[in-house]
């Protein structure tokens, strides 16, 4: 969770791309490759309470998400608040769930892509 704009954010990734997305570009190390594949949602009300405990590398279900293009910085963001409980964390052990199981294929293939990536040759030029 980061403190910036007044709201607190969270960073989020469901490991799909999204053309809508590939603009917001976030310098940490964490973010490297994954261009296009990030959200920044801003949190208010009861929302800023749960980000409080999120933790970096963790599966959440995020229910009610909004997404709104800012004319300001050209950026699409999420804008998630209320009272109810929208962000709950998941068990990666537990099976039973589909989403988390299908969000889990999605983190498999993306590694599995990046890292064929690396194994190809770069920048060849011929004549």
């Amino acid at each position: 969770m980061r403190q910036t704009d007044a709201l607190p954010c969270i960073y989020v990734t469901d490991y799909t791309a999204n053309q809508c997305l590939e603009s917001f570009r976030p310098s940490e190390p964490w973010a490297q490759g994954l261009n296009g594949y990030i959200v920044k949602i801003f949190l208010s009300e009861e929302q800023q309470k749960v980000a409080e405990s999120a933790e970096a590398g963790s599966f959440y279900c995020i229910r009610k998400l909004r997404l709104k293009h800012s004319p300001v910085d050209g950026y699409v963001r999420g804008v998630l608040g209320g009272n109810e409980r929208l962000i709950v964390k998941l068990n990666p052990n537990k099976t039973d769930n589909e989403h988390l199981n299908g969000l889990l294929r999605q983190v498999t293939s993306l590694i599995s892509f990046s890292l064929s990536d690396l194994s190809q040759p770069q920048g060849m030029v011929g004549k």
